[in-house]
């Protein structure tokens, strides 16, 4: 064997039992304790070699029930997997086998003269001392080898992880013992000390070789665990806004002093207000980046990032926000911590959901394991604030920092609820630093017309006069060269730049701005025109973020008709270009979004005069949408509820049972179906993975909005003021009724649901 590897075949061990035996037959002198150890081998081997045979097939047991065949195929099998545990890494085998190359070196005749090595030959090498540690550790790796006999793969796999220690431990004080009773032979004790060195460096390695199997096993039952926490990931956010940035953006405030002494002090709290659109976000992803490359090897540090957001609210409750931050602390480790297992134990066996207190505790006791812990929470400004929302977020991050080692550093605007919450915070305010929007405009030079790039003494005419105008609003910049995109000449390039506005209060220089895109947007050819406004439409009023694909196919609605077309479909390219920079795609999140939460606002201010029909549009071609007739014909309408999480975690990614009635209607528990909150519950965990649910997983699949149409339809509709005729035919058909609710719920499935609670939900009367 290898002398560097820390695992032996049963071969191997089988063979070196035979030569050692031999040695001993051969020598003189202390029979009684010769036969002792001689017994020992012995014994070791015959249990050897059944485990051999067993695992070739021949002689196993057989299975009651089962043909001669069969039994001798399994047999095989189950003896053959635990034959691989045995020769594992640090395992029986590989002691056994130093134990006989060790007993074989001193037996083997030394390197002095010829006369001198017959007379080692016939002496017996081992005193009683020895002898008796021998057979300790035979018998120590026998009692194994019965328990491979006699219990499952599993069973024994934990068994020799747990004895793994002791019994390595006490072989190497074996071979140690050896080796300072041999001093009269160098190249014996040249051989026993690179024994002892081979079993100290397999110690190394004894977690990552026997324990293999328990930590697969504790791997996937963190993850079970750490979703049920919370299912929301914020790291592709966090890569989609720093890969946004320009090289270097962000250097003022990493070497700025209160960055710095925020690093480095405890429980300390950086407060960086700024006006919109200022770079907050860029500047907390920068932020979030240093930590984690700074600390990434040290286990004892621990960094967790929120990234609020105005379209995610409905997931971006105090608890959800809280549960967050505890995940990402019990992620880090390699598992789980004890207080996180006991709550999802507790929470498990009565099906409910921990509460904010409860999360806030636990969140304490892990964040305490850390000698430090690092929180970055970005836009709190984009909370929500009817429900209590932000205040009660805010204070749970607070008492953390009280209880442990906790720094804070958060974004906001300037709100005076959020500014009174950290009076006593250092505070650094973020603003676009001119060295970063010049970085930012460099960077984007490609993105202008040829005779811009061609011409240098432009490309400083147009930094200059942005910078000039932007007054610390990285926005501003991106709108601004946004402008100049199409441009045909320098002079027309000149014209806009000459028209940027300077010194305007920050909502009058957005305003100009978006209006500014909406003209542009109005400019272009008329399908180009009717694309844009569409698509800002839905992105807009859309209860919550749309993915590429669910846009798409929302563009893609003709009304009054009865199947969709995939020759509708629009690129997103396409329909970014039209957008004219007010739309961007996340990568990484795979979302569709508005370029700012300011864009957000401005829509909202302006809905009449953009979209003033958008609750009517929206409603009728979601409905048209859940009305085609292969969904209807596909989407089965008899199910019978069978216990199951799957096919839920997948749905928690889009719109989650619970969450999604919050998104429906603040304030309201489900979506309109007067249940309560136990009930939907048991309806979410009620779906399970099953041949009877490929129905829906399908059409969730091949029509990719049927989950925000089955969800979010009735918000849209209870906003219109005269109810159109697809609503009323909808709620008259028991069918799309119950089609509906089974593409809502993933599968799940409520066999009394009517289109009288539907109607209920809206206000309306009875069909």
């Amino acid at each position: 064997m290898d002398g560097l590897s820390a695992a032996a075949s049963i071969i191997a061990v089988v063979q070196l039992t035979a030569e050692v035996t031999k040695y001993i037959i051969g020598v003189a002198g202390a029979s009684k304790d010769r036969q002792r150890l001689l017994d020992e081998i012995l014994a070791c081997e015959a249990l050897l070699m059944r485990l051999r045979d067993y695992s070739k097939g021949t002689d196993g047991p057989e299975i009651e029930d089962w043909d001669a065949d069969q039994a001798k195929t399994h047999s095989a099998q189950t003896w053959s997997v635990k034959v691989k545990a045995l020769e594992s890494d640090n395992a029986p085998l590989y002691r056994l086998y130093k134990i006989l190359d060790a007993i074989k070196t001193k037996l083997q005749p030394g390197h002095g003269s010829g006369i001198q090595k017959v007379k080692a030959a016939l002496k017996w090498p081992f005193d009683e001392k020895e002898v008796a540690k021998l057979v300790d550790a035979f018998q120590r790796e026998r009692s194994l080898l019965h328990f491979a006999m006699t219990h499952e793969r599993t069973q024994l796999v934990k068994h020799i992880k747990a004895t793994s220690d002791d019994n390595s431990r006490q072989l190497a004080d074996l071979v140690r013992l050896i080796k300072n009773k041999s001093t009269e032979d160098e190249h014996r004790v040249a051989r026993l000390d690179r024994i002892l060195t081979d079993i100290q460096l397999s110690n190394l390695n004894i977690a990552e070789g026997i324990g293999h199997l328990q930590n697969s096993q504790m791997s996937a039952h963190q993850k079970e665990v750490l979703d049920w926490i919370s299912p929301v990931d914020y790291a592709p956010q966090q890569s989609d806004i720093f890969s946004r940035r320009e090289p270097g953006t962000g250097e003022w405030l990493l070497e700025s002093d209160e960055y710095n002494s925020w690093v480095k002090g405890d429980k300390q709290t950086l407060f960086c207000p700024g006006i919109p659109g200022a770079g907050k976000t860029i500047m907390a992803s920068v932020v979030v980046n240093s930590l984690l490359d700074s600390f990434h090897s040290e286990s004892n540090i621990g960094v967790a990032y929120i990234y609020c957001n105005f379209r995610r609210r409905h997931e971006q409750k105090a608890s959800d926000l809280i549960a967050n931050l505890l995940k990402q602390l019990s992620e880090s480790q390699p598992s789980l911590f004890k207080p996180v297992d006991d709550l999802y134990n507790k929470r498990k066996a009565s099906r409910t959901r921990p509460s904010l207190q409860e999360l806030g505790r636990v969140l304490q006791e892990v964040a305490a394991t850390y000698s430090r812990v690092y929180i970055v929470l970005d836009a709190l400004d984009e909370c929500e604030t009817t429900d209590g929302t932000l205040p009660n977020f805010i204070q749970q991050v607070l008492d953390l920092q009280s209880a442990t080692s906790t720094n804070i550093l958060a974004t906001s605007r300037y709100i005076p609820e959020i500014k009174e919450k950290f009076r006593k915070a250092v505070s650094l305010k973020i603003r676009a630093s001119e060295p970063d929007v010049r970085r930012y405009l460099a960077g984007r030079m490609s993105q202008l017309p040829v005779f811009v790039q061609n011409k240098p003494e432009l490309q400083e005419e147009i930094k200059t006069r942005i910078l000039e105008s932007v007054q610390g609003m990285f926005l501003l910049a991106q709108l601004h060269l946004d402008s100049l995109v199409g441009k045909r000449s320098p002079k027309a390039v000149r014209a806009i730049l000459k028209a940027l506005p300077s010194n305007s209060s920050t909502s009058k220089a957005y305003d100009k701005a978006y209006g500014d895109a909406m003209k542009r947007i109005e400019d272009q050819l008329t399908d180009q025109a009717i694309l844009a406004k569409e698509a800002l439409m839905w992105i807009s009023c859309a209860r919550r973020l749309l993915s590429p694909a669910e846009l798409q196919h929302a563009l893609g609605i003709e009304i009054d008709s009865t199947e969709f077309d995939e020759e509708n479909l629009s690129e997103i390219p396409d329909i970014v270009s039209a957008c004219a920079g007010l739309v961007t795609v996340d990568e990484q999140s795979n979302t569709v979004r508005l370029a700012h939460f300011t864009t957000q606002e401005y829509f909202e201010r302006t809905q009449d005069q953009w979209f003033p029909d958008a609750a009517l549009e929206i409603s009728v071609k979601t409905l048209t949408y859940l009305s085609y007739d292969l969904i209807v014909d596909q989407v089965r309408t008899v199910r019978g509820p069978k216990p199951g999480i799957a096919v839920q975690k997948d749905a928690e990614k889009s719109d989650s049972v619970v969450d999604q009635s919050k998104d429906e209607k603040p304030g309201s528990p489900n979506p309109g179906l007067g249940r309560s909150k136990s009930q939907d519950w048991k309806i979410k965990n009620s779906v399970a993975e099953s041949d009877e649910d490929y129905d829906v997983k399908k059409m969730l699949q091949d029509y990719p909005l049927c989950r925000y149409a089955s969800c979010h339809w009735g918000y849209h509709a209870r906003n219109v003021s005269e109810m159109p005729d697809i609503v009323k035919n909808f709620l008259s058909s028991e069918k799309l009724v119950k089609v509906t609710e089974r593409l809502r719920y993933a599968g799940g499935f409520n066999p009394g649901t009517t289109g009288l609670h539907e109607a209920a939900y809206l206000g309306s009367k009875r069909p």
